[in-house]
């Protein structure tokens, strides 16, 4: 549980504040932080990490979605990485997320 509380903390406190402020997007660490964002996610529905989240003040099962709201607020991040958000999301998640994809399309616009 140590190393899954480690995650934890760097997402939340490391990953997503780099993702409002980064200035540069590389296709390799936006597929990693999809990636982890979305295994938080799936790893945050099970009891056990629910409870270790909320002794952590932390939404785990909701980090995909933090992620994508933070990227969108960074005003750096413009419609070519949304384009690379979108087929990430979907090769990270195996289905397309139509409520993921229409606040990407949203910001687009």
């Amino acid at each position: 549980t140590s190393d899954l509380c480690d995650r934890i903390c760097h997402f939340f406190y490391k990953v997503l504040p780099e993702a409002e402020l980064r200035k540069c997007f590389s296709k390799e660490k936006l597929s990693l932080v999809v990636k982890e964002s979305v295994n938080l996610s799936k790893l945050g529905e099970l009891t056990e990490i629910r409870e270790i989240s909320t002794l952590q003040d932390h939404e785990v099962s909701q980090s995909t979605r933090f992620l994508i709201l933070a990227l969108l607020d960074n005003i750096r991040f413009g419609s070519k990485e949304s384009d690379v958000l979108k087929n990430l999301l979907f090769k990270h998640l195996g289905y397309h997320d139509l409520e993921y994809e229409s606040c990407i399309e949203q910001r687009r616009q």
